[in-house]
């Protein structure tokens, strides 16, 4: 079982996100997990590998750091319904593009 814990203390308030991951019978760790703070807001993303495809830890890795990205340059605007959904769309399509259709997250 791996344990994720990271400490958010750049803003007025802090907090800590926990996540538990658990391998399973597994080579590799495939999920990947990020969270953020900015103008007040906390994001928080959870990008689950798909075990079993030849790319699943390279679609998460991708995902979280697409969502890291666009949440540090874009912040709070992201908090909308809009946002998110085109956000997830962009993200996917990041994934699929790097991964040629053999990775899942």
């Amino acid at each position: 079982m791996e344990n994720i814990i990271m400490e958010l203390k750049p803003g007025p308030s802090s907090c800590r996100v926990e996540a538990r991951s658990i391998l399973g019978d597994r080579e590799q760790q495939q999920d990947r997990i990020y969270a953020g703070e900015a103008d007040g807001c906390l994001f928080a993303v959870l990008c689950d590998g798909m075990g079993g495809m030849d790319s699943g830890a390279a679609a998460s890795e991708l995902a979280a750091a697409y969502f890291q990205a666009a949440f540090q340059r874009e912040g709070a605007h992201l908090a909308d319904d809009q946002g998110l959904i085109r956000l997830l769309r962009d993200a996917d399509d990041a994934v699929f593009r790097r991964c040629s259709g053999s990775g899942g997250t």
